[in-house]
């Protein structure tokens, strides 16, 4: 049996109830130290951002279960927002109920882990979304310059949301094995930080002002940086496939706001976007890890289209340039890896003939 089999028969076992999920990984991490040398490195504590396999069921399984809850999220967005506050409430609760109980379902199926994983983040959305809704229902998050009452519970309702999809994600990594619930865990963290900076920093208006987006800026990045580290207790289910999803998420959220901050304000803000592109490279060459490395890239040009836009003050001339620098570095390093290739397969052959 290859590790791909071993690996199958492990999740099938595991889906089964056979033997325990801890107990699955730790053969996985055993036999995989005798596998490939690349493997190894992984399972003695090298970073890994690998997604799970895809293939043509995979594929179908996440679309199915995604496009479905997209579907239940319109009809949601379209019938019910002018129906009484109980009923929205109790139609958003039982959404969320409802993929619980599917992912619990699909879990204990042959096969069902690909639904359960898509399932579960379906109940960490829908439950933020469900609280998200309960607190507009209750009129929490009408803010009001002028009412401080109604500033804090507009907050409080943010940071209470943050914390139900943050504990429902947590739950379907744990009781769904759901890593894809990584991403809403992170994406929860953030928010909750940034929202508690607002509180701070401005406590008497509803403009949430600089202070928040710097906050959730540099939170995404530690949190993505404790990934790469691997200090997140094994209790959070913050592992495998799952430490990808959260580090592509916290990431993705840092990636934002801090272009949010670079467009908005300029100045240090657009070098600390050029700091943050040439850091996020570095620890791809250190530490490896794809989404490190399309997230360095990402932050590099817009850098780039930042200062082009700035340059042509958004002239079509921007337009223009923009492509041409970013199809030029493209072919650019192409063109590089060929002669890179061309001079180490010199080199060989020098060797080769040499002694």
């Amino acid at each position: 049996m290859d590790l791909r089999e071993l690996r199958a028969a492990l999740e099938r076992w595991s889906e089964r109830g056979l033997i325990e999920p801890e107990q699955a990984r730790a053969i996985d991490d055993f036999e995989t130290i005798d596998a490939e040398p690349e493997l190894a490195a992984v399972a003695a504590g090298a970073p890994s951002d690998a997604a799970p396999r895809w293939d043509a069921s995979g594929v179908l399984a996440y679309a199915g279960v995604l496009v479905a809850f997209g579907a239940v999220l319109a009809l949601y967005l379209t019938v019910f927002p002018d129906s009484a506050a109980v009923m929205r409430v109790g139609v958003a609760v039982a959404m969320a109920a409802i993929a619980a109980a599917l992912g619990a379902l699909a879990a204990r199926l042959p096969g069902g882990g690909r639904i359960a994983d898509a399932l579960g983040l379906s109940f960490a959305l829908l439950v933020g979304g469900a609280a998200l809704v309960a607190f507009d229902a209750a009129g929490w998050l009408e803010g009001d310059r002028e009412g401080l009452r109604q500033n804090s519970q507009l907050r409080a309702s943010l940071a209470l949301s943050a914390v139900a999809m943050g504990g429902a994600a947590w739950a379907s990594l744990r009781w769904l094995r759901s890593p894809l619930s990584a991403a809403p865990l992170a994406l929860a963290s953030i928010a909750l930080l940034g929202v508690i900076a607002w509180w701070i920093a401005n406590p008497s208006d509803d403009d949430t002002g600089r202070s928040p987006v710097v906050v959730m800026t540099y939170a995404g990045y530690a949190l993505a940086l404790l990934a790469v580290l691997r200090p997140l207790p094994a209790a959070l289910g913050v592992e495998g496939s799952a430490r990808g999803w959260f580090t592509l998420a916290a990431l993705g959220a840092a990636n934002i706001t801090a272009l949010m901050l670079a467009a908005e304000f300029g100045g240090a803000h657009e070098g600390l976007l050029l700091a943050h592109a040439v850091v996020q490279l570095a620890v791809a060459v250190w530490r490896g890890g794809r989404s490190w490395l399309a997230l360095g890239a990402l932050s590099l040009y817009e850098y780039v289209a930042i200062v082009v836009f700035r340059t042509f003050e958004g002239a079509v001339a921007a337009i223009v340039v923009l492509p041409l620098i970013g199809l030029g570095t493209a072919f650019g390093a192409l063109a590089g890896q060929r002669v890179g290739d061309a001079l180490r397969a010199l080199g060989r052959s020098r060797g080769g003939g040499g002694v």
